[in-house]
């Protein structure tokens, strides 16, 4: 088996365009746009961190209402793409955070009781990842 042992990949065309090949070998991507920009895994106060990759800090709006605010921004305010998953410990099913706004800087996530029902907004644990470009 090899190994390649780098610090620094460079694409040889453009700097940051490196390319790889598909695993059936038919289509090409850029690893960039594959990569996670931010991600955010926070406790149920929402305001620390538990830990974090481009996130500089969060705001507990309210119960279950959180802004963070990346550390370097996004290319514009439309571009980031944003999953998560939350989990409380109210005997509720789990459910998905929904992004309430976003733009290049930030973005307003609501955890919600349940996704069936919809009974309101609840503090929660939850991770959530950017995936887009950087400015």
């Amino acid at each position: 088996m090899s190994s390649i042992l780098v610090d620094n990949l460079t694409g040889k065309t453009t700097a940051g365009n490196v390319t790889v090949t598909s695993e059936g070998g038919a289509v090409t991507m850029h690893m960039q746009q594959g990569l996670c920009k931010a991600w955010a895994a926070y406790g149920s106060s929402g305001t620390t961190f538990q830990d974090s990759l481009n996130c500089s800090s969060a705001t507990d709006n309210d119960s279950g209402d959180y802004t963070f605010t990346y550390t370097n921004a996004f290319s514009n305010n439309d571009a980031p793409s944003t999953v998560g998953f939350q989990s409380h410990t109210s005997g509720t099913q789990a459910s998905i955070p929904s992004w309430q706004s976003r733009n290049s800087t930030t973005i307003r996530v609501n955890c919600f009781d349940d996704v069936k029902n919809a009974n309101g907004i609840v503090d929660a644990s939850a991770t959530v990842h950017t995936m887009g470009d950087l400015a």
